[in-house]
């Protein structure tokens, strides 16, 4: 993890971990999701509350400070290079992608 650049992560299985698994994860920033933890997650969390909760933070963003797509005149998003010689740089990039791909940069 260290070596991606990770501060720590989540393992989720729908079953059970070993003592292996169990005694790897402790004293790491790893937290392991049990199928019965799952359980309990997915029934405290319906669907509507979590897109309600998307929807809040997408409309937070667009009003913001946002470019506008120099594209489409849609609002942007700030992303994230995840390939080529940018990789791990921020960039303001259209909320329709893939639809499509306007970019800015960010100043």
């Amino acid at each position: 993890m260290v070596a991606e650049g990770a501060a720590g992560g989540f393992v989720v299985t729908s079953g059970r971990y070993t003592a292996e698994a169990t005694g790897f994860a402790k004293g790491r920033n790893i937290q392991l999701v049990d199928g019965s933890l799952l359980k309990h997650w997915i029934a405290h969390h319906s669907t509507s509350e979590f897109r309600s909760d998307i929807r809040d933070k997408e409309t937070a963003a667009s009003t913001s400070s946002a470019p506008l797509c120099p594209v489409c005149n849609e609002s942007m998003k700030i992303r994230l290079a995840r390939r080529g010689l940018n990789a791990g740089e921020k960039f303001w990039g259209c909320a329709r992608f893939p639809n499509c791909r306007g970019v800015r940069k960010i100043i």
